[in-house]
């Protein structure tokens, strides 16, 4: 917005100009009345009006000399757009150094497994739970000083939980009578019969590797049969296998005969799984040859456990320093 003038320039100015005006009109005036008298021829004088326009154009002209030094007053000034605007760089991405390469990320370190669990001391020895839920009895003779350097053989063990018990017991007081060896058994669920134990659960336990350090035991009607069949399946996998009080209604798969040793045992007053045994021992035999031992009539329960715990003992290697049967 332009700035007003100064007010005696203003009024200095606005007085001579109406001067200028007045005199200017009165010297047309004075013009206009000489030339009115020349039809009656009298005498013409234009000195009144040559003075009259004199002084009216001084008038203007003093006017203007009074409003000349404020002319452009109150405009902004021109800017000289190209002396002040400011030189730019060119549009360029910035130099940068190159981002140094990602260091390499350490390979991840294996998350050591769970250590197993001592959950109690059944029969004078250990029992644990390992990782997946498997439980693991370690017998007294285990712990002892003298046992230190040796490793001990295997009995997997599929038996309803109200079994385990009598089973523990059974296979320790017949190796304290020095009738047996102690065996460490291992008891998964009798639901996981058929899929083996994972060698790396029993890592860390001094438990003989050889094949003929390891029994395969089933008990009752669902994990006996299917104990057989894996021994019959898998014939490298243990040295003697056993079932006891089971009723086996189904035919035995194709088998290696010549490397099965297998113990088929029934309690006392059960002529029905008895009859049973019987029957897979005479279709067994007629596969070909192999052995296939029948005990029957034992009774009670934890005196036919601990002759499956003598009958394992005739088979196995017993506890042995590594690598010197």
């Amino acid at each position: 917005m332009a700035a007003p003038l100064p007010l005696f320039p203003l009024l200095t100015a606005a007085l001579a100009a109406a001067t200028a005006t007045v005199l200017a009109l009165s010297a047309l005036r004075h013009w206009w009345a000489e030339r009115a008298g020349r039809p009656y021829e009298l005498p013409v004088n234009r000195t009144g009006t040559a003075v009259r326009a004199t002084a009216a154009a001084l008038a203007a002209v003093a006017a203007a000399a009074v409003l000349y030094p404020y002319a452009g007053w109150g405009a902004r000034p021109a800017h000289n757009t190209a002396a002040h605007t400011p030189v730019r760089a060119p549009l360029r991405a910035p130099l940068r150094a190159p981002a140094p390469a990602p260091a390499p990320r350490p390979a991840p370190t294996p998350e050591p497994p769970a250590r197993p669990r001592t959950i109690a001391h059944p029969a004078d020895g250990t029992l644990q739970q390992l990782a997946d839920g498997t439980h693991i009895w370690l017998p007294a003779q285990y712990g002892y000083a003298s046992a230190a350097d040796l490793d001990f053989p295997l009995v997997i063990a599929y038996a309803p939980k109200a079994q385990v018990n009598d089973l523990l017991t059974a296979f320790a007081a017949h190796a304290d009578r020095g009738l047996a060896d102690p065996f460490v058994v291992v008891l998964p669920s009798p639901d996981r019969c058929g899929t083996p134990t994972p060698a790396k659960l029993l890592d860390g336990y001094r438990i003989a590797p050889a094949r003929t350090a390891r029994a395969l035991l089933g008990l009752g009607d669902e994990a006996a049969p299917c104990a057989v069949t894996e021994a019959l399946t898998h014939p490298g996998r243990y040295e003697a296998v056993a079932a006891a009080s089971a009723t086996y209604n189904r035919p035995p798969p194709p088998h290696d005969r010549a490397r099965t040793q297998l113990l088929l045992a029934t309690p006392a007053a059960d002529e029905a799984r008895a009859a049973s045994a019987l029957r897979l021992r005479d279709a067994l035999r007629a596969a070909g040859p192999g052995e296939v031992r029948i005990l029957d009539g034992i009774d009670p329960p934890r005196r036919l456990l601990a002759l499956i715990a003598g009958y394992f003992t005739e088979k196995l290697d017993g506890p042995a320093h590594p690598n010197h049967p």
